[in-house]
């Protein structure tokens, strides 16, 4: 994935634009800490892998971790909980 990623994040630079990285989880508990732990940890994880890898400009990008609050599929499937776990990019045009 970290080959995909890597795109994303190029095509996200040349824009020129403030990014907000955007960390979610399923509804399960993690072993360890909080779900709300484990969103904020996803996102600033790609935000220090875009600073690090690509130079990325810091006074572009932000983190946010929304925990279980903002499913895009149901928890009660394996599946669903999948597409819960995931990071979104924002970018801001304003």
């Amino acid at each position: 994935a970290l080959k995909d990623l890597d795109e994303v994040i190029k095509i996200l630079k040349n824009l020129g634009r403030p990014i907000t990285i955007q960390g979610h989880t399923d509804s399960l508990p993690p072993k360890k800490g909080s779900n709300w732990e484990l969103s904020t940890l996803r996102a600033t994880y790609i935000v220090k892998y875009m600073i690090k890898k690509h130079g990325f400009p810091t006074t572009r990008l932000s983190s946010a971790g929304y925990a279980d609050t903002k499913p895009i599929a149901h928890n009660g499937t394996n599946s669903g909980r999948q597409l819960n776990r995931r990071v979104e990019f924002q970018v801001h045009y304003e």
